[in-house]
């Protein structure tokens, strides 16, 4: 077996202590041959040499970057009031490519806030998936999300990669197949990366393994996750500092629910919901973040044990 793991390596000014603590993981607990292929887009000097540092992270410069090209901009027009691609989805894209590529026999997206948190986890992953299952993910049940493959962690073998051809961002050519229209209008409120791999799927009549929010103790129902109970994920953390507001599909779907926004009728309802729920998310977040960042296997241990943190 050889491993591919995918990160697009977005950081923010202040994320240096999760990116060594991503890296830590990743070494601590995979115990089989891997290579991690990272895109440092945007990423900073000091990060960068970290990254660097390590023969087991292989580090590309893509090009042309996200926000140079005229290609990204096509890629929103097929799903009117929605983003259709992400920059995280425009480099995953072409890192699985690179791996591919590269000779890898399975592809592992993580994102620079999610990580293993058990040894085993690859073999875990392995016996999830199969002839009809080729790919196992993160299942966010917890925002509202039925169908959709989270790419924080995104399993897949190497075979269907190839055949299907999946992509995390949606092109032209996907939005003119004729079996497009019924799927995004079915599950068009989880639209969001990894979209494209469900489709996939669908098409192929194959479905994929669900790794479940497994946490015996929750600080918030969608942040600091652990699934299946072999990976983390923090969530946001690439979002956190750079976007205005960060509110979330489970605010209002999953099981973060307000009574308030549902029985909201209008928009002018709703925003005021929608505020609070920014100030709300990025209160809890400064509050794991410190929890995290100040003894981050305690802090993971307690999540799984549903003890107390100390």
């Amino acid at each position: 077996m050889k491993l591919g793991i995918v990160v697009v390596y977005l950081v923010s000014d202040r994320m240096g202590p999760l990116l060594d603590l991503h890296l830590r993981k990743i070494e601590e607990h995979t115990d089989v041959p891997y290579t991690i292929y990272g895109s440092v887009n945007r990423l900073r000097p000091e990060y960068r040499r970290i990254l660097d540092r390590r023969r087991d992270v292989k580090t590309f410069q893509i090009s042309p970057a996200y926000e140079e090209v005229e290609e990204s901009r096509r890629y929103v027009k097929g799903v009117v009031g929605r983003v259709a691609a992400t920059e995280n989805g425009y480099y995953s894209d072409r890192l699985v490519e690179l791996a591919l590529a590269d000779g890898v026999t399975h592809i592992c997206t993580l994102h620079v806030d999610s990580f293993p948190v058990q040894s085993g986890w690859v073999d875990h992953l392995l016996t999830r998936t199969g002839d009809s299952v080729p790919v196992a993910a993160m299942l966010r049940a917890e925002n509202g999300d039925t169908m959709l493959p989270m790419p924080a962690c995104l399993f897949s073998t190497s075979e269907f990669a190839e055949t299907a051809r999946p992509r995390f961002t949606i092109t032209p050519e996907t939005e003119a197949l004729p079996d497009w229209t019924p799927f995004l209008e079915r599950y068009r409120e989880e639209f969001d990366t990894g979209f494209g791999y469900a489709f996939a799927l669908h098409r192929h009549g194959m479905g994929f393994a669900p790794l479940r929010r497994s946490n015996l103790r929750d600080d918030h129902y969608l942040f600091a996750g652990v699934y299946d109970d072999i990976v983390f994920h923090l969530g946001a953390a690439a979002r956190i500092d750079v976007e205005p507001q960060v509110v979330f599909r489970g605010a209002w779907r999953g099981q973060g629910l307000t009574r308030e926004y549902a029985e909201a009728r209008t928009h002018a309802e709703r925003q005021p919901l929608i505020v609070a729920s920014d100030v709300e998310n990025r209160r809890t977040f400064e509050e794991i973040w410190q929890k995290l960042t100040r003894d981050p296997d305690a802090y993971i241990e307690s999540l799984r044990s549903g003890a107390r943190e100390t």
